[in-house]
């Protein structure tokens, strides 16, 4: 009995000894472990991972470690994990392992260019922290490990050596997380096919761009400015979502590159206002739809300012609502006029509802709801474009239009000259043929008498 008591004790202070080891390394020994092998170059690191929201976003690497903090975490069922706009410090850990004969060389990947901070702790085996990483767009790009407009660091793993990574994220703006483990090589021909197609869509927006920019010298229409004016701002609003302008335009001002998204985005929407205002000519066929965009110009312009001098979260919900009742409020104006007989508005609505269900789209898939698809990730560009491509095409057919209007009226003034000026003569004539039998009478009688 004794025996029994005394192995009873020993396998129960085993127990209490592994769990106390498993809490001071941080991850249970269930947790996911990604395994590094040479027939995979990418791990997409969703359902590896665990989470913890720090809502009060004060929690240290220490605390979350500790054994009572480390079972707070939950394992993550989805491919992508979105929080919305919070002011929570995130928390994701998961393991990794290297079952290759040789040191791994690898790129951790965070696919959010507009993640405000990110810190990754890298533990080895025995709980010791091998290395710290601080990152994220309010620091200045030239201070990343490696130039890119993502969250990006090397990852270096030695043969069957196993680490456990932590990372904490915090940021203002839409808290999404898309974590990727990538082999360097797959990882370059990736970024090199990303930016082609980078390259290609704001390539189109600037040929667009100087499109219409031509067409404006040459016809001396307000709508192709206002037009212009919304292709500018809404490429500068989403070099700024894409993380190129902080990348290219202004890395080392942060604080400009983070606020300057909100900015340009309120002049895209002070643009395409006053382009559906001109276009429709709502002023005439619709005065008090035309009232209100007028009072939605003023508000966005109010907009573009607030962000550099008031508080980002509130500029930033409020542009959000105004996107939002905006393009349902245009979408509808459009089928109204549409509707009313205005035949032009028939791309409008056309452009609106593409660039409404690529919007959907996307954020189906940052929800996790769609899978990160070529397609997919890249829809708002391709709606976008499409977008800005059918309204070209509107305004040419609007040009078409007043041309034909006005050569139609030019007809009509031609033809109502000729139609005058055949009744002049004809009354000349007449005119002229009573005089002759007025002046016969008179030289008869004279001859007469």
């Amino acid at each position: 009995m004794f025996k029994l008591r005394l192995i009873f004790g020993i396998i129960i202070l085993l127990l209490t000894h592994t769990e106390s080891l498993s809490a001071s390394s941080g991850l249970e020994a269930s947790a996911p472990v990604v395994m590094l092998e040479d027939a995979v170059d990418k791990y997409p690191l969703g359902r590896y991972l665990e989470i913890l929201e720090d809502t009060g976003g004060n929690l240290t690497i220490e605390d979350i470690r500790s054994k009572d903090t480390s079972l707070l975490f939950t394992p993550n069922q989805k491919a992508s994990l979105n929080f919305g706009v919070t002011g929570s410090g995130v928390w994701t850990r998961f393991k990794v392992q290297n079952n290759m004969q040789n040191t791994g060389e690898w790129f951790l990947e965070l696919n959010n260019p507009r993640m405000q901070r990110v810190d990754v702790y890298i533990f080895d085996s025995v709980g010791t922290l091998v290395e710290k990483k601080v990152m994220g767009s309010q620091f200045p790009f030239q201070d990343r490990e490696i130039n890119n407009r993502n969250n990006l660091i090397r990852l270096t793993v030695k043969p069957q050596q196993q680490l456990s990574l932590y990372s904490r994220t915090q940021t203002e703006t839409i808290h999404y997380l898309i974590w990727t483990i990538w082999s360097v090589p797959t990882f370059v021909d990736s970024i090199t096919f990303e930016y082609i197609g980078l390259g290609l869509f704001y390539g189109i927006v600037l040929a667009l761009l100087l499109y219409n920019l031509f067409i404006f010298v040459s016809v001396k229409n307000r709508s192709y400015l206002y037009y212009i004016f919304y292709i500018a701002s809404f490429g500068f609003y989403q070099a700024g979502l894409d993380g190129l302008s902080y990348q290219y335009f202004w890395p080392e001002y942060p604080r400009w590159g983070h606020r300057s998204v909100l900015v340009f985005g309120s002049m895209s929407l002070m643009g395409v206002f006053a382009f559906t205002k001109s276009f429709l000519e709502l002023r005439v066929n619709m005065p008090k739809t035309d009232h209100w965009l007028s009072v939605l110009v003023g508000l966005c312009g109010i907009l573009s300012i607030f962000p550099l001098l008031g508080d980002y979260k509130i500029a930033n919900f409020a542009l959000t609502l105004v996107v939002f009742i905006s393009s349902l409020f245009i979408l509808f104006t459009a089928i109204r006029s549409f509707k009313s007989g205005f035949r032009p508005a028939r791309y409008f609505v056309f452009a609106f509802s593409i660039l409404n269900i690529a919007t959907f789209i996307f954020t189906f898939m940052i929800v996790g709801i769609l899978p990160s698809h070529f397609l997919i990730v890249h829809s708002i560009r391709i709606g976008a474009v499409v977008e800005l491509f059918i309204l070209s095409l509107a305004l040419a057919d609007r040009i078409n239009i007043l041309k034909n209007e006005k050569i139609a009226a030019q007809n009509l003034v031609v033809e109502a000259n000729r139609i005058l000026n055949e009744e002049l003569e004809s009354q000349v004539e007449v005119r002229t043929r009573d005089l002759q039998i007025s002046n016969n009478t008179k030289d008869k009688f004279f001859f007469h008498y």
